[in-house]
C-alpha cells in the first residue's frame, strides 16, 4: 500500500482550500502575510532539525530511507504553514506589530517634516 497518496489526500482534507498553493511560496501581499510565512519557515526548520536529530523510517525501524524523508519533508512544510497561519508561536504577530510601530514612526516623522501652509 502506497503511503504517499494517503498523506496527500489527508493533507487535502485537513488544509483550507488554497493552502497548498499558498504554503509560503509566492510574494506576500502585506507585512502580516510575510511575517506568517517567515514564522512558517522557522517552524519548518525546527521540525526538519528534529527529524535529522532522530532519523528513521515511517515503518518504525531505525533505517533511514529517502521515501520517508520526502514524505516527512512535505508533511513538515504543510504542518508548519498551517501552524503559522493559526498563530504558531506568536512570532508573526510580534514581527507584524513591530513593523506597524516602525511604519507609524516613519509616517509621523515624514508628516512633521512637511512644510505647514
Amino acid at each position: 500500500m502506497a503511503i504517499l497518496p494517503l498523506i496527500s489526500s489527508a493533507a487535502s482534507a485537513l488544509l483550507p482550500s488554497g493552502a497548498a498553493s499558498a504554503s509560503g511560496s509566492g510574494k506576500p501581499k502585506d507585512a502580516k502575510e510575510a511575517a506568517t510565512q517567515f514564522e512558517g519557515l522557522l517552524i519548518e526548520e525546527m521540525l526538519q532539525s528534529a527529524h535529522q536529530a532522530n532519523p528513521g523510517s515511517l515503518s518504525g525501524d531505525d533505517t533511514d530511507d529517502s521515501q520517508s524523508d520526502t514524505i516527512f519533508g512535505m508533511a513538515s512544510q504543510q504542518f508548519a504553514q498551517v501552524m503559522a497561519k493559526q498563530g504558531g508561536f506568536g512570532l508573526a504577530k510580534i514581527v507584524d506589530q513591530g513593523i506597524a510601530r516602525q511604519q507609524t514612526s516613519i509616517d509621523a516623522h515624514r508628516s512633521a517634516e512637511l512644510p505647514q501652509k
